[in-house]
C-alpha cells in the first residue's frame, strides 16, 4: 500500500464545509457499503483481539481477561496484547521458533495499529468535504503561525474494502496466533 498523501486545506474565517456539487451526495451510494462493510469487519477484528487478549490472561476462563480488558480502548488493547505475549515467546526453547513469533507478533501489532488508525479516520471524517477526487477532511489541526488547518486525504469506496479485507485477514491470524505460541513452549 502506498504511503497516504495528506492534503492541508486552511481556515479562513468561517468554515464551509459543504462543497457546492455536494459529492457526498452523489456518493453516498458507492461509500455507505464499503463504511458498513468496514466497521462490521473492524468489529469481528475487536472481538477476535479481545478473546486473545482474554486468552492469555487465563486460558481457563475468558472471564477475568473481560475484567482486565472492559474499559479498556482498542489502542490499549493492542499495547496488552503485544505485552502480555512477547515474555511468552521469549520463552521458547528454540530460537527460530522465537524469532518466527516475536516477528508475527510485531506483523500483528502493526496491523492492529494501522487498521485502528484508518478506522478512525473513516469513522471520524467528515463526509461532507468530500472532494471530487475522493479528499476528505480526517482531522483539524493548527500550523505554526496558529492558523487552523484540516487535513485532507484520500479515501476511496475500494480503499475503504482493501482494508476491510486486511481487517479479515488479520482476524484469521489472530485466531490461530495464541495456539502456536504456547504449543511451542513445550
Amino acid at each position: 500500500m502506498k504511503k497516504e498523501e495528506k492534503k492541508y486545506e486552511t481556515l479562513d474565517q468561517y468554515d464551509f464545509p459543504y462543497n457546492e456539487e455536494e459529492i457526498i451526495f452523489k456518493k453516498e451510494s458507492e461509500y455507505a457499503p464499503a463504511i458498513g462493510e468496514l466497521l462490521i469487519d473492524f468489529s469481528n477484528l475487536e472481538s477476535a483481539l479481545n478473546l486473545l487478549v482474554a486468552e492469555a490472561i487465563n486460558n481457563r476462563s475468558h472471564s477475568l481477561g473481560y475484567q482486565v480488558i472492559k474499559s479498556l480502548t482498542y489502542h490499549n488493547k493492542t499495547i496488552l496484547l503485544k505485552s502480555l505475549y512477547l515474555p511468552v515467546i521469549s520463552c521458547i526453547p528454540r530460537e527460530k521458533l522465537k524469532m518466527r513469533h516475536k516477528k508475527e507478533l510485531d506483523m500483528i501489532y502493526r496491523e492492529l495499529s494501522n487498521l485502528g488508525d484508518f478506522r478512525n479516520k473513516v469513522v471520524h471524517a467528515n463526509w461532507v468535504t468530500l472532494d471530487k477526487y475522493n479528499n476528505v477532511r480526517t482531522k483539524i489541526t493548527q500550523d505554526d503561525t496558529g492558523f487552523i488547518q484540516f487535513i485532507k486525504i484520500k479515501i476511496t469506496p475500494n480503499l475503504i474494502y482493501e482494508f476491510s479485507l486486511r481487517c479479515r485477514q488479520l482476524v484469521t491470524t489472530l485466531n490461530h496466533f495464541h495456539d502456536k505460541v504456547f504449543t511451542n513452549l513445550i
